[in-house]
């Protein structure tokens, strides 16, 4: 009830090994990207993610900060340890990422150090390994109405499968940035009402 559609995806943490201090991405892929039609990633330069071949797309803060151009050749290691070298397809924008933060660490975006990107599924089997879908954690985005009344209905639905559901309101990657915009209106209204009296 109250859902109109639904995606799966799957993301871990592998980190970028540099000759300078080691970075982290939080990456994300799907088994196939013809599901993403809620949240798709948008192309700044580049390619538009795919399902096909291998790859990453990276953010674009993450992409000016390191100096990272289109084509260039990254050392990923996965959480397993793995080390896989991987081409940068892309640089994109995400919209369920408007405040590019890595929750338990950090309180603001520091992109030279976290940030995220998508790789391909064969990418992901490199990087994770046979299976890697039922190894990663799984992530669910739905498009639902604007009420409580869908979110309790996601747990009624969900249960003891979730271990969290975010609204715009309450996921980290998103609040933040509608949040500012609210005290910044505040504050406006603030001085003009001072300057009026």
């Amino acid at each position: 009830p109250h859902v109109v559609g639904a995606e799966s995806r799957h993301a871990s943490v592998a980190r970028v090994v540099t000759d300078a201090a080691d970075t982290w991405l939080s990456l994300t892929s799907t088994e196939d990207v013809d599901f993403w039609s809620i949240s798709l990633p948008r192309p700044v330069e580049g390619s538009t993610p795919t399902d096909g071949g291998e790859g990453v797309w990276l953010s674009e803060g993450y992409m000016d900060a390191h100096g990272f151009d289109v084509g260039d050749r990254l050392m990923i290691r996965s959480i397993t340890g793995q080390d896989v070298q991987v081409m940068i397809r892309g640089e994109v924008l995400s919209p369920d990422q408007l405040y590019d933060v890595e929750e338990s660490v950090f309180l603001v975006p520091e992109q030279d150090m976290f940030s995220y990107g998508y790789v391909t599924p064969a990418t992901a089997t490199k990087l994770w390994g046979e299976g890697w879908t039922n190894r990663t954690p799984g992530r669910v985005v739905v498009r639902a109405d604007d009420s409580d009344a869908a979110v309790d209905a996601l747990w009624g639905s969900i249960g003891d499968r979730a271990s969290r559901i975010t609204t715009r309101e309450t996921d980290p990657h998103i609040a933040p940035a509608y949040d500012r915009v609210k005290v910044i209106r505040n504050v406006s209204v603030l001085f003009a009402s001072l300057f009026l009296l």
